[in-house]
């Protein structure tokens, strides 16, 4: 019989845990893994926003809505990025109370599981005595606690950087575990439409110029889902794109599912 533990997960601040945060990738790791683990049978207690809807063992609500809108409630996320600032008057009671109830729950062996990473810090700093682990990085800064869980070796090889590497000085008790999706968020039909798809967050950062220049110049149409970058929001978008706009887990999954997979290119000779 499989041993099972407590996770203690903390949600974030500036968010509402629950599929209609479907931007954040951090808060989805939150509402993924809280459901995966107590489908294995894991003890998960959830501290976040009064609003979260997710499978866990408990929730515990550590930030009310009215807190919430009082210091998010003008920002439209579903526009623009998201705004946070460890400073904000949210993130303030949302680690005063959370550090309080966790006090309460807490066990010997416990995990607790900062998914903001060093947003979650000053909760880890205040249970010394609980088994603290970074369970995502993809971000490039923090990376503090002795137990680290990287979503790509490339990430991780380029924080450790080659003098590490030669010196034996890796940090032993890192682990590499790609990020995780729920494949009902998923589905195919052979009946595709003529279009490409981008979903995420529109900047140059995340590579939607070259997606524009690679449909521009062989003509073919593209559908651009998400946030926008300042820079893009007043874009004047070429004939052959279509922006939609943020798009929930149902939208995605549709503009998902018809969208082409394969470009065929009449000048390539796929037999060599």
């Amino acid at each position: 019989m499989s041993r099972k533990f407590r996770f203690h997960v903390l949600g974030l601040p500036h968010t509402i845990t629950n599929s209609e945060f479907s931007a954040c990738a951090y808060t989805q790791k939150v509402l993924k893994f809280s459901k995966m683990m107590t489908d294995r049978g894991h003890t998960v207690i959830h501290y976040g926003h009064e609003y979260s809807d997710l499978q866990c063992t408990e929730h515990v609500t550590v930030l009310t809505n009215k807190e919430f809108e009082e210091t998010y409630g003008t920002h439209d996320y579903k526009s623009t990025m998201f705004t946070f600032d460890m400073e904000h008057e949210a993130y303030k009671i949302f680690y005063k109370n959370a550090i309080e109830e966790v006090s309460k729950r807490k066990e010997k062996n416990d995990f607790l599981l900062p998914f903001w990473g060093v947003g979650g810090k000053p909760i880890c700093d205040a249970h010394p005595d609980m088994i603290v682990v970074e369970p995502g990085i993809g971000y490039a800064q923090g990376h503090w606690s002795q137990f680290r869980v990287w979503e790509s070796y490339a990430i991780y090889h380029a924080f450790c950087g080659l003098e590490s590497v030669g010196q034996c000085q890796q940090n032993n008790y890192d682990v590499i575990i790609p990020n995780y999706f729920d494949i009902d968020d998923f589905d195919n039909t052979q009946e595709k439409e003529d279009y490409f798809l981008f979903v995420g967050r529109v900047y140059d950062g995340k590579g939607v110029n070259i997606v524009l220049q690679v449909c521009e110049y062989l003509g073919l149409k593209l559908k651009i889902a998400g946030q926008l970058d300042p820079v893009y929001e007043d874009f004047d978008w070429p004939e052959n794109v279509e922006f939609v706009g943020y798009v929930d887990i149902e939208e995605r999954k549709e503009l998902i599912e018809e969208g082409i997979e394969l470009l065929e290119v009449p000048w390539i000779d796929k037999d060599n």
